[in-house]
């Protein structure tokens, strides 16, 4: 027998590349766990994913599904896994509308919260871009669904017609290119309209349209019929206006309050939100009664693309400005009022769109859409206002991450819009993306080898050791540079779960709960921000809950009246390199304060380690403070992904031997499959991990199903 032995960690085996584009997608299950018992069908979270990238911005529906008020299709997309959808219908399907064809070439959903005869295990996959006619995308038949609760599946990867088709980048300014790019496993013609016509199998080109077009792809003669892909490449005449607040300072806005004995808007450092930090902007007065508080952007036209989006926190507000000036705003707070920005014309000192947050306590993105934004007159100048009219509970207003559409460009002079990379920190042999916006260039290079680059664009980069990168954009009559720093940091663990462990607090006997301002992960100096907070069995008020601990913001706390028996865990979804933490005082009661605690990482959230312990540790008194930064430790086989690292056999005594990094006293489990579809089979399970941080097994394979097979895979997998 000759024996081809491949090697499977967790299914990351090379694979053609499957895709589709559609703008809806129908998930339809056609068995539970426990069919005949279960009487719906739940899921916590439904994810498509596109070359690693989770797609955002679909509406979820279930024509004709039955789901109680709080457990809609909406629940199944809201990135919470607290959350979820649950269906008496049971088969009807989920669909996700993205409003637009939007490719895609995988997708994972997680398990909800209880009842595990309800997880689908069984179900369809489908595309489709009118909601009438639906193409099977992808299939799974009793497929590896977790028996544990609010926990993802793997990434399934599409198995239907192997084809993608994008363009990169997305978007362009006018005058920029884009490359569209395309792979099709099997078709007799391809072709693209705008021009294009006929091209073959794979292979890419540049393009350069002066307003946003849709390119369709059309391939005749694939195995299961037509295939239609279509992308849309945005164009814009300028880049966004992009106000973060993370200089301190309010970044060209005027405070217009009128009548206050102080100014009524503060940039305060350590107050960003959950998706960009460190500072943002808040009203002074917090609670209390004052004069009507207002901030004002600088003047903009909106002759960009795209929608005008905020994010906000504090209180929602009443009422419509829509209709009204600004000089009719009231001079003093009231309860209720008005708590949100307004777009206003600054020739006629009129509102013309309002918008405020939909809850209290928490930050939210409100947004002006593209359609709202095209209805206004094109050719008015206007400015954003944040307006906080109320007072009482939840009465102030915090803003960051201001987005408008307006045009950067619109001067003729060189401007560099953007240079930075998605992840500032990396560990050696990791790569990030670096992008850069520029605009009215002559030329644009990057140092370290990169070369000359169109004037929007990303790379891959993999630097060995920190590394600064040069931007130089050559216009006209000058000449501009920016820099961007890529650091190495060597990670200290890697898990999914992290878990703070409180074990004393300042004051043991007068303390009647435990709180903590802020509990941060770091990989070199950098926030890990994505993570779900949670604490099993919380016992905590409304507004100061486990999110509160780890919202990016000291003010906000998480308060547990179980003290030192509470727990605080951080679930970031996958495995994430960690080389310290830090922590911050709450806001009142300093003898709740935790002063002895364990940090400790789990792979699967059942087996833990301890990363650190302090005793008596130097906690400060002053309120809404952080601590020095605590660096971690990495357990001896704990951290790394589970992989296959050797492997041997002999064909001569059919003797297999694998050998994978593991954890001493832990459980595994080796599967096989002669063909990558059908289920795999057990070849030994209860295998228990030996001391060190590696366990070798072997395997005498004669007298089995495997020694009539030319080839075989071989998964290891934690039990």
């Amino acid at each position: 027998m000759k024996l081809l032995i491949h090697l499977a960690i967790l299914l990351l085996l090379p694979h053609a590349l499957f895709g589709a584009n559609f703008r809806y997608y129908r998930f339809t299950p056609n068995e539970l766990r426990n069919t005949a018992g279960a009487n719906s069908v739940q899921l916590a979270e439904f994810e498509l994913y596109a070359n690693n990238t989770l797609l955002v911005g679909a509406i979820a529906s279930n024509t004709g599904g039955s789901s109680p008020g709080a457990e809609s299709p909406a629940q199944a997309v809201d990135g919470d896994l607290n959350t979820k959808w649950l269906d008496f219908t049971k088969f009807t399907g989920l669909v996700l509308d993205f409003g637009k064809p939007v490719f895609s070439d995988g997708y994972r959903f997680a398990t909800a919260n209880d009842a595990g005869d309800r997880d689908p295990v069984s179900w369809i996959l489908e595309g489709s871009n009118d909601s009438l006619n639906w193409t099977e995308i992808d299939s799974r038949s009793f497929a590896n669904v977790p028996t544990t609760r609010q926990t993802f599946t793997e990434t399934f990867n599409f198995t239907n017609d192997s084809f993608t088709f994008f363009a990169d980048p997305p978007s362009i300014i006018i005058g920029g290119s884009t490359t569209l790019s395309w792979e099709i496993d099997e078709a007799t013609d391809v072709s693209i309209d705008q021009g294009i016509g006929n091209v073959a199998l794979s292979s890419s080109i540049p393009v350069s349209p002066s307003q946003t077009t849709t390119y369709t792809l059309t391939a005749i003669g694939a195995p299961s019929g037509p295939i239609t892909a279509q992308v849309t490449v945005e164009v814009a005449t300028g880049v966004p206006l992009i106000y973060d607040f993370n200089e301190g300072n309010l970044e060209g806005w005027t405070d217009l309050t009128a009548g206050a004995p102080v100014d009524g808007w503060d940039p305060v450092s350590g107050y960003g939100n959950p998706q960009a930090g460190p500072s943002a902007i808040r009203s002074r007065y917090h609670d209390n009664p004052h004069p009507t508080l207002l901030l004002r952007s600088p003047e903009f036209t909106l002759n960009g693309s795209g929608p005008l989006t905020a994010w906000l926190d504090g209180g929602s507000g009443v009422g419509n400005l829509t209709g009204t000036t600004s000089a009719n705003l009231p001079a003093n707070s009231s309860e209720p009022g008005f708590q949100g920005i307004a777009l206003r014309n600054a020739a006629t000192d009129s509102y013309v769109l309002s918008a405020m947050k939909v809850s209290d306590n928490q930050w939210q993105r409100v947004t002006f859409t593209s359609s709202q934004l095209a209805g206004l007159d094109q050719n008015a100048t206007y400015t954003l206002d944040l307006i906080d009219q109320a007072q009482g509970n939840w009465g102030w207003l915090s803003l960051d991450t201001v987005s408008i559409p307006g045009n950067l460009g619109s001067s003729g002079e060189l401007s560099i819009g953007a240079f930075e990379a998605a992840r500032p920190v990396i560990a050696s042999g990791q790569s990030t993306e670096l992008s850069w916006t520029v605009i009215n260039a002559n030329s644009v290079s990057i140092d370290q080898g990169i070369g000359t680059v169109n004037p929007v664009g990303g790379i891959t980069i993999s630097p060995a050791v920190d590394t600064i990168y040069t931007l130089t954009a050559v216009g006209d009559t000058e000449t501009l540079t920016a820099t961007f720093e890529v650091r190495l940091a060597e990670p200290k663990a890697l898990f999914r779960y992290y878990r703070f462990v409180p074990t004393e607090l300042r004051n043991d006997s007068s303390a009647n709960s435990i709180q903590l301002g802020e509990f941060q992960l770091l990989f070199g100096g950098v926030r890990l921000d994505g993570a779900t907070a949670f604490s099993p069995n919380t016992d905590s008020p409304g507004g100061e809950g486990p999110a509160q601990a780890n919202d990016n913001n000291p003010s906000t706390k998480w308060l547990d009246f179980r003290s030192t028996e509470a727990t605080l865990v951080l679930d970031f979804g996958e495995s994430v390199q960690v080389d310290s933490y830090r922590l911050a005082t709450a806001n009142d009661s300093e003898e709740r304060d935790p002063v002895s605690w364990r940090v400790e990482g789990s792979i699967d959230g059942s087996e833990w380690f301890v990363l650190d312990e302090q005793i008596q540790a130097p906690v400060p008194e002053a309120r809404i403070t952080y601590l020095d930064d605590f660096t971690v430790t990495t357990p001896p086989g704990a951290g790394g992904q589970l992989k296959i690292t050797s492997i041997d056999f002999s064909p001569f005594n059919k003797v297999l031997t694998l050998t994978w990094n593991s954890i001493e006293g832990a459980t595994y489990r080796v599967t096989w499959t002669g063909d990558m579809t059908s289920r795999d089979t057990d070849l030994e399970t209860g295998i228990g991990g030996a001391a060190g941080d590696s366990t070798t097994r072997t395997f005498d394979l004669s007298g089995t199903a495997l020694e009539d097979l030319n080839q075989a895979f071989f998964r290891v997998e934690r039990q």
